[in-house]
């Protein structure tokens, strides 16, 4: 019983230091509660070590992705499987785009994550060693139906380097006025860029 009381203690106090962004004291007490197998340290660990805005002094992609796949295979949490990806393709994993590609499959299976669509377009179009363009605007225009303003940016992206500038033009116009209305309906969630 006193270990329990204990446990929830540190959670509420890793929770407190981590929204206070005292992120020193968020991933000590953490760390702790990570070794418990506890979902949300696993999460919050994985998210620190990643280099999270601010924190980048932090970063260490090695324990960023124990972490995250820790969270992705023993919990099967959509954060989880994306982290791992964001992991693979900051460190330009080619070889192991497959790995990318089913871990964003199953966030996406899980719950239709918009990040996961992103992501998706990402692993098709950069990590992927045949890269799939039109794959990646489908997973994109995906992602931009679902709420993220970044799909609509990255389609267009796209659409300029295949030349078709015009497109490309319309559609980053269109994502600039539609922005304002994604963080109104969508808070500042829309601004996650995967």
């Amino acid at each position: 019983m006193n270990r329990k009381i204990d446990f929830e203690k540190l959670r509420v106090q890793a929770t407190i230091a981590f929204n206070s962004e005292n992120m020193e004291s968020a991933l000590e007490l953490s760390e702790k509660l990570a070794e418990t197998g506890d979902a949300q340290a696993l999460f919050t660990c994985g998210l620190i070590y990643e280099g999270l805005d601010g924190f980048e002094n932090k970063k260490n992609l090695e324990k960023a992705w124990s972490y995250f796949q820790r969270l992705a295979l023993n919990f099967n949490f959509d954060e989880g499987y994306l982290g791992c990806v964001r992991i693979l393709l900051a460190r330009r994993e080619v070889d192991r785009w497959e790995l990318a590609l089913a871990y964003c499959l199953a966030a996406i299976e899980s719950s239709n994550t918009q990040f996961g669509w992103l992501l998706l377009g990402d692993v098709l179009s950069k990590l992927n060693p045949s890269p799939d363009r039109q794959g990646a605007c489908r997973a994109y225009l995906k992602a931009a139906m679902g709420g993220a303003p970044w799909g609509w940016r990255r389609f267009a992206e796209i659409k300029r380097a295949d030349g078709n500038y015009l497109l490309a033009a319309v559609v980053h116009i269109l994502a600039t006025l539609a922005f304002p209305v994604h963080v109104l309906f969508s808070g500042f969630r829309a601004t996650r860029t995967g």
